[in-house]
């Protein structure tokens, strides 16, 4: 398994730190910076999982959008993820080190889990953040002022 973190560098000294730390990984680790959009989303298609551990996060289109792409989520447990992932039911969250690596074992060993969560979160997206529904809501909000 390789863990791959994709994303915007924000801070070039922390950013040259963390290289360091991945080279001595050997591989296991690796890091994109932004990629185009459909890459990204064919990175995530092809995912055992998608993780969130951001300690402070607002609404993370990432999590709809990785649900709609039917890979699962594993993200911290802070309201804006907890906004949209139902543990056990649209996706998982942890709160500390020993339960994530607990959820992250179920999520290699137990296929029908890993099935059902798929299954579930895609459900979820298309009845509650369908595009159409999306696009309704902004509609309504520009409509409003």
């Amino acid at each position: 398994m390789v863990l791959v973190v994709i994303g915007p560098v924000l801070d070039a000294a922390f950013n040259a730190a963390f290289a360091q730390e991945l080279a001595a990984l050997g591989g296991a680790v690796r890091f994109h910076e932004a990629v185009p959009q459909e890459q990204l989303y064919a990175a995530v298609s092809d995912s055992r999982v998608l993780i969130n551990s951001s300690k402070s996060e607002g609404l993370s289109n990432a999590l709809i959008e990785s649900m709609m792409l039917e890979c699962p989520v594993l993200a911290r447990n802070i309201p804006g993820n907890a906004f949209f992932v139902t543990h056990n039911e649209t996706g998982l969250l942890y709160d500390d080190l020993e339960q994530f690596e607990h959820l992250m074992h179920r999520l290699i060993t137990d296929d029908e889990f890993v099935q059902r969560l798929k299954r579930q979160a895609l459900e979820f997206v298309q009845r509650e953040h369908s595009l159409e529904q999306e696009q309704r809501a902004y509609l309504s909000l520009l409509l409003s002022k």
